[in-house]
């Protein structure tokens, strides 16, 4: 009889654990997120991914949530991708305007090819969706913020146009990188948090750009088990990031889907 009891005890409460999770996993909630706070010419916080892209690019989409904290310094730098060729072999950047808007841009292939847009919405202290899309053959190149909400979108053509983004460099999540992996500087780091970093090996469509940035991406069949709808990215899956932290970068749990 015990055993009975304690089976359906046991029964119950995977039951309901699953229920729970299953139940965070429709609402496509992200469980964890990088902070990134209080940089010092000793202390760089930061994460870091070598061998950050492990082929090479002719074009991509690159999309990530982004809280800014406050923009210490002119321009900040989220994302870093450095290679021995370029050091910004790929690079995003958030300056600082007249209108308290950050401009939201890339670099590809060092500071010669940038390209960048100003979103009304863009505010610091709230959570922003942005994504970043190239392609080499064409040039064609799109920067969208919140997609699922007020969307601010710019494209162009002839951006970065037969270049490649190399593979085997270092990704850096916080502060730009003058070689893989180091040469950080006070003025050139990002304040804030990440959340669902995604990188694709393609340029993904309207459609895709929105299902990526909602948090309504999976669902729950029958048993219990939940069924990812969202789609994973192939370069970077934030699911398996692999990441690690230095100098005091924090994961912490996120409710930014709530």
């Amino acid at each position: 009889m015990r055993v009975q009891l304690f089976y359906v005890f046991a029964t119950t409460l995977v039951i309901v654990w699953t229920s729970t999770f299953a139940d965070a996993a429709r609402r496509g909630q992200p469980m964890y997120k990088f902070e990134i706070f209080g940089s010092t010419s000793t202390r760089f916080p930061r994460f870091i991914r070598e061998n950050g892209i492990n082929r090479n690019l002719t074009e991509f989409t690159l999309c990530m949530w982004l809280k800014v904290s406050s923009l210490v310094s002119s321009t900040e730098y989220p994302f870093s991708y450095a290679t021995q060729r370029f050091h910004n072999e790929l690079l995003t950047f958030l300056e600082s305007t007249d209108d308290g808007h950050p401009s939201v841009g890339m670099f590809i292939n060092d500071v010669s090819h940038k390209f960048a847009i100003v979103c009304p919405t863009f505010s610091l202290g709230d959570w922003h969706r942005v994504c970043y899309a190239w392609r080499s053959v064409d040039g064609f190149a799109m920067i969208v913020v919140d997609p699922d909400k007020d969307p601010c979108e710019v494209t162009m053509t002839d951006f970065a146009k037969g270049k490649m983004i190399q593979l085997g460099g270092t990704i850096s999540l916080g502060q730009e990188q003058t070689f893989p992996g180091g040469g950080f500087t006070l003025d050139q780091s990002f304040d804030g948090e990440y959340t669902e970093v995604q990188m694709f090996s393609e340029i993904l469509d309207t459609e895709q750009i929105f299902r990526i940035s909602t948090c309504l991406s999976c669902e729950v069949d029958r048993s219990y088990n939940y069924e990812e709808q969202e789609i994973r990215g192939d370069i970077i899956d934030w699911m398996n990031h692999g990441f690690v932290g230095y100098d005091g970068g924090v994961i912490s749990g996120t409710n930014v889907c709530r």
